[in-house]
């Protein structure tokens, strides 16, 4: 107990255990949903390869650039595999055997141009399939996903990037534009004015096909 004088002589007598403050709950981190791979390049660095990856997130906040070896890739395959080896909630059940189902590139020894061509677009398709799962908001549910497995893979694709200024027909797959900035092309003339502006609506910019080279 602690005494308090108050006024003229009087005591007052309170707790010393203050009422504990309830705990704020966690903030989910920020979403992955639009995080683009437009390429995964192989690159000689010294004696042994690594694979420059360039990342996009589409809500535009950038496009960079992070270079990760063959055995960075294992390391994460294997991290989230410890991570989802006994399953926590039924957000998540049955994710373990999702994720092992992943085709992943196996390690050879003799690495020729075609084999790393091969590998490289074998990571790709296995970092686009790991992105599909974590953006997905029904497994995000899951405080394993929305904190361990997303701490790994924010990781992963943000650690030592590098901005990366433009991309190039070389870097697009399929052709795809990035940043989502395909519908800005006005497709009607203005219509009258109304209380002192013009309606408009946009369409698609048709993208044209790049010079051939002489």
């Amino acid at each position: 107990m602690i005494r308090h004088v108050v006024g003229r002589g009087i005591v007052t007598e309170t707790s010393g255990t203050a009422k504990p403050k309830p705990k704020a709950a966690p903030e989910k981190p920020t979403s992955m949903k639009g995080y683009l791979i437009h390429c995964v390049v192989p690159q000689q660095a010294g004696d042994y390869t690594e694979y420059a990856v360039v990342v996009e997130d589409s809500r535009g906040r950038g496009l960079w650039e992070v270079k990760r070896r063959y055995s960075v890739v294992a390391d994460l395959r294997d991290n989230l595999d410890d991570v989802f080896d006994a399953p926590h909630c039924h957000y998540c059940k049955g994710l373990a055997s999702k994720l092992r189902a992943i085709p992943f590139p196996a390690k050879k020894l003799f690495h020729t141009d075609d084999v790393l061509s091969q590998r490289a677009a074998d990571l790709h398709a296995y970092m686009e399939a790991l992105l599909k799962i974590g953006a997905n908001p029904l497994y995000r549910n899951c405080t394993l996903v929305a904190t361990q497995a997303h701490w790994l893979l924010q990781r992963f694709f943000t650690s030592g990037q590098v901005r990366y200024l433009s991309i190039t027909p070389r870097d697009r797959r399929e052709g795809r534009i990035p940043c989502l900035l395909r519908q800005l092309q006005l497709a009607e003339p203005p219509l009258a004015k109304k209380h002192g502006y013009s309606k408009c609506s946009l369409a698609p910019i048709l993208e044209l096909a790049p010079p051939m080279a002489c």
